[in-house]
């Protein structure tokens, strides 16, 4: 369907009956059943890490240091508290983005 937006049905196909050749649309979903929404599809954190430094970028590849960093650990309740600044949020779902598709991501 060209020009569309995938419903929850589509999307499930595409994880669990990729076309031939493709990877799934997304793996390592921890629950499709509670992470599937009306149009889209909800991630669930694996890890979250506060950066702690400063990075380099030079003019060439070699001319650059990424930041420090330190990972950060959930409460007993679930959650973590984010003091303002930067930080690294890593996923538990892998995407593979055929090119036919676009995405649209909101924290």
């Amino acid at each position: 369907m060209r020009g569309a937006v995938l419903d929850r049905e589509s999307i499930r196909n595409l994880i669990e009956h990729p076309p031939q050749g493709q990877p799934p649309l997304v793996e390592e979903a921890l629950s499709l059943d509670e992470q599937l929404q009306p149009c889209g599809m909800d991630f669930s954190l694996r890890r979250v890490d506060r950066l702690t430094s400063g990075g380099w970028l030079g003019v060439e590849p070699g001319d650059r240091k990424l930041p420090d960093s330190e990972s950060l650990d959930f409460g007993p309740d679930g959650w973590l508290f984010l003091e303002p600044g930067p930080y690294v949020v890593t996923f538990n779902e892998v995407v593979n983005m055929p090119l036919d598709l676009v995405a649209l991501a909101f924290p």
